[in-house]
């Protein structure tokens, strides 16, 4: 497949990017009433039940996830690009408690590493748009 997004060559700007935007996410785009909107209409359409296993590519600092995690009884496996990201969802986990029900790793969405039909449900609420193909 080819990748128009993340070239070789992009791949350090892009994650560098995200590293950095990532002690602020929080308290910007996810203080956002609009964003935390579209979080709630993402959550409401996904037909996420009890018992449901998510993927959540692009979780960042899991918002959407957490929100999805308030809904129902599922489980969830976030990836993400941005190993700051993942860290600062890693604290929300384990701050919460949610080490049972959430597993978060570092991984390109061009490359997920999941057997087939591992999950119920995919979601992403702001990454896909970044992406030039299907993955």
């Amino acid at each position: 497949m080819k990748n128009n997004f993340c070239k070789k060559r992009d791949k350090p700007v892009t994650r560098s990017w995200f590293n950095h935007w990532s002690n602020e996410y929080d308290r910007t785009l996810g203080s956002i009433s609009f964003h935390r909107e579209l979080l709630g209409l993402v959550v409401r359409n996904s037909g996420v039940k009890n018992g449901y296993k998510i993927l959540d590519i692009g979780c960042g600092t899991g918002l959407l996830s957490l929100k999805l995690l308030r809904k129902t009884n599922c489980s969830i496996a976030g990836v993400d690009y941005s190993d700051e990201m993942i860290g600062i969802f890693k604290d929300k986990i384990k701050k919460l408690k949610l080490d049972d029900r959430v597993s978060v790793s570092l991984m390109d969405a061009y490359s997920l590493k999941f057997k087939k039909e591992t999950f119920d449900k995919v979601v992403s609420s702001v990454a896909l748009h970044h992406l030039k193909e299907d993955i």
